[in-house]
């Protein structure tokens, strides 16, 4: 069962990938256009540079977010703990 399951996110993950390799190849995304931002005006590069860049960003703004929910969630589960030895401790008393 182990092994179909690693089949199965092998063919989605490689159908995936084949999809944007497919559409980023088609000539629409690679004309040249530069964005607006607020006043700035960005180089022409290619339109899938911001694809690329806009799922750069929300991989590393994702990572920073659950990186900081492990940390909170990790020290939440270690005072649950403490307070667990604590409670043991004073029913070994008792």
């Amino acid at each position: 069962m182990a092994v179909f399951k690693w089949l199965v996110l092998f063919l989605c993950a490689f159908c995936m990938a084949f999809v944007v390799v497919v559409t980023f190849s088609q000539a629409p995304f690679k004309e040249p256009v530069s964005a607006v931002i607020f006043t700035y005006k960005t180089a022409s590069i290619p339109l899938y540079w911001y694809v690329i860049g806009a799922l750069g960003v929300g991989l590393i703004v994702g990572l920073i977010v659950a990186l900081y929910y492990f940390i909170v969630f990790k020290q939440d589960v270690h005072k649950k703990n403490k307070i667990i030895r604590e409670l043991e401790a004073n029913m070994a008393e008792m």
